[in-house]
């Protein structure tokens, strides 16, 4: 699944979940990022929804929880 924000795409191949429906977020502006040391990565919108991602490696799909790469080049795998 990706999440395409302004100057930044993140795809998610780990568990995730969200305060309430993904298309309704749509729009909102996010509030904060933050990483909870290798438990969770957590995006929190304006509106106070919350995206979650586990950064648990038994939730993993693939080889990485989420990639994240930013319209600058830089890209980040967690």
């Amino acid at each position: 699944m990706s999440l395409n924000f302004t100057d930044c795409t993140i795809a998610v191949y780990s568990d995730h979940a969200a305060s309430r429906a993904l298309t309704s977020l749509i729009g909102l502006s996010v509030e904060s990022i933050e990483c909870s040391d290798d438990v969770r990565l957590d995006i929190r919108f304006g509106s106070g929804d919350v995206f979650s991602v586990s950064l648990l490696p038994e939730h993993y799909v693939g080889p990485e929880a989420f990639s994240a790469e930013f319209s600058d080049g830089t890209y980040v795998v967690v």
